[in-house]
């Protein structure tokens, strides 16, 4: 039987989440990058309960961004709008949405790899050091 810290198991569905991305298959790296988000997401919550510190998540601060620009864009409630994609594809959907999943599928992938790194940075002030992500937010200027 295998064991691993949950922060292992993040880094291993977000490395593999920007290899997918790198392929082109969105679809695939917007589950993986959301789980490892999710993961990190968790590690944040941690540590403002222990720490009794104010810690941010990458889609609160994403949100706070897209608050400025929301009559432009018409996206009313951005968490919503995010996990949109990311819940039709994990889940069988509404009544109304049973047989398609329609999506800007690269630009979400992005928004949740995004978050994951975010997230992780928010709890360590860095960047992860594993070189595919390096690599990667050297390509999407994230630092």
């Amino acid at each position: 039987m295998a064991k691993y810290l949950k922060e292992e198991i993040a880094f291993i569905q977000l490395t593999t989440a920007i290899e997918l991305f790198n392929q082109k298959n969105f679809i695939s790296a917007i589950t993986l990058a959301s789980a490892a988000e999710e993961l990190f997401r968790h590690s944040c919550f941690i540590l403002q309960k222990v720490k009794m510190l104010q810690c941010s998540i990458g889609a609160q601060i994403d949100e706070a961004m897209y608050d400025l620009t929301k009559d432009l864009l018409g996206i009313e409630d951005y968490i919503s709008y995010r996990n949109k994609t990311r819940n039709e594809l994990k889940h069988h959907g509404e009544e109304n949405n049973k047989d398609y999943v329609s999506g800007d599928f690269k630009s979400i992938a992005l928004m949740h790899i995004s978050g994951a790194i975010t997230n992780f940075k928010l709890r360590t002030n860095k960047l992860p050091k594993h070189k595919i992500i390096v690599d990667f937010c050297g390509q999407q200027g994230i630092s």
